[in-house]
């Protein structure tokens, strides 16, 4: 067994799961490139994988129970949704979410003048070899959490953060 491999959920779909250990092969060589790993998902059913198991079932309940109900059932609407419309607030600015949402066509807007903000912590590679995994886990925790704190303050718009790079925009 590999340390520092995290668990698989049961309700993993198969070839997921044989993707995961493919790529996870403690041979580098023997690993797949990301070409190989992007054709792999190209051919996987993943449309159903937007909400855990418990949640598609309960989904697929509320939907027979739904068809059993007049149209104007609002709180059932806005529950089956839950899940979907975080997904909207976490990808989109609020304005833009709430459209989507109401299913509006959303138009791109222009913008004479924006900022476009992204960070990277300076040699850290060299930081995050010399620490420890969780005292690492740490410090971008508190990095990204001030952040985060800043955005909401000042109205940016966090696109995202992967490892230690953050990106964020606003006008």
């Amino acid at each position: 067994s590999v340390p520092f491999r995290p668990g698989i959920p049961e309700h993993c779909p198969r070839d997921i799961v044989r993707l995961i250990e493919v790529c996870w092969h403690p041979l580098a060589a023997s690993r797949p490139s990301f070409e190989e790993v992007d054709k792999a998902f190209a051919h996987l059913d993943i449309s159903d994988l937007s909400q855990p198991p418990p949640a598609r079932r309960a989904s697929s309940q509320m939907a027979t129970a739904h068809s059993s109900l007049a149209e104007g059932a609002p709180a059932m609407r806005t529950s089956e949704n839950t899940v979907g419309n975080q997904v909207l607030f976490d990808v989109f600015p609020k304005h833009i979410a709430e459209a989507l949402m109401q299913g509006k066509q959303v138009e791109p807007e222009r913008k004479e003048c924006v900022t476009v903000f992204f960070s990277d912590i300076v040699g850290f590679t060299t930081i995050s070899s010399d620490l420890d995994p969780a005292k690492v886990s740490l410090m971008l925790n508190r990095l990204y959490s001030k952040f985060d704190q800043l955005a909401q303050e000042f109205d940016v718009f966090k696109v995202e953060t992967i490892g230690d790079a953050y990106v964020a925009v606003t006008n």
